[in-house]
């Protein structure tokens, strides 16, 4: 076991120099496994909360000025997590690798509305998950590291609404990479990555049914980049995220250090 902390950052321009990112306080995060590292989302209020865990039995709330533990799971379950959400004042919602997927009261003991499993032949993939989708419908999806994605209604966990199958080329080499993120300005719009060197953006207004392929409309593939030998690897998309303000702009990070920030069109609406 390793002790580690959660380092808190002041990134306002208010001190100085005012290019320089400094560290205010640190969180204590007890007996964490190598190699896993802590999962961490903000509850935004007057009084910030950082909800953190390794795996749901390690999962607490803690007040980030007085650093008082305010809600914690109370299990002694194992499972291990691959993302958090803070939903609202009160909410959040968790994925495990196995596929687990649950929403959580925190003004109530631990009783999440869950999905246990993502369904038969989930064995040996490991998932994540997101909430949020503009529009009517499902807003929860859950992508798995085979590239099979299902979106969920978060008033009804029990059976996913619809299950397709992304043309990913290859199952994710790093499954903690995984990220599938919902677009903020669009209706019915997310994103996938971490399989290889791109980006896929995919409209799921007419998804239904189970075991469907789809295909993305639109492939970012600008981190791939080879030498004329093509004997490097290509690099892995690290990471993504939608811009705040721009709809169809798109952030993303690889293993070879590079950020692209990038557009991208609707082939159909662009005829």
């Amino acid at each position: 076991m390793l002790q580690t902390c959660l380092n808190i950052l002041d990134l306002s321009l208010s001190h100085f120099p005012p290019d320089v990112i400094r560290a205010v306080s640190t969180i204590d995060v007890h007996e964490c496994e190598e190699p896993l590292w802590p999962r961490v989302a903000i509850f935004p209020s007057v009084a910030p909360g950082v909800l953190h865990g390794t795996r749901l039995s390690s999962l607490k709330v803690v007040d980030l000025h007085s650093q008082k533990t305010m809600y914690t799971s109370g299990v002694s379950d194992d499972d291990v997590l691959s993302s958090l959400q803070v939903l609202d004042t009160d909410t959040f919602a968790f994925c495990c690798s196995s596929g687990r997927l649950g929403l959580v009261d925190t003004r109530q003991k631990w009783a999440p509305s869950e999905n246990l499993s993502p369904g038969p032949g989930s064995t040996g993939r490991q998932w994540c998950a997101e909430a949020g989708g503009r529009g009517p419908g499902p807003s929860i999806a859950r992508l798995g590291s085979d590239g099979q994605l299902c979106l969920l209604d978060p008033r009804d966990l029990c059976q996913p609404v619809s299950s397709v199958q992304c043309p990913v080329s290859m199952p994710s080499p790093e499954p903690e990479l995984l990220r599938v993120t919902w677009a903020s300005g669009l209706d019915n719009c997310l994103a996938i990555s971490g399989f290889d060197g791109t980006v896929q953006v995919y409209d799921v207004t007419s998804w239904a049914g189970v075991g469907r392929q789809v295909e993305p409309l639109f492939t970012h593939r600008g981190h791939i980049f080879l030498d004329d030998s093509g004997m490097d690897p290509a690099p892995l998309v690290t990471t993504h995220t939608w811009h705040p303000y721009k709809p169809r702009t798109v952030l993303s990070a690889a293993s070879d250090a590079s950020l692209h920030v990038w557009d991208w069109v609707d082939p159909c609406a662009s005829r």
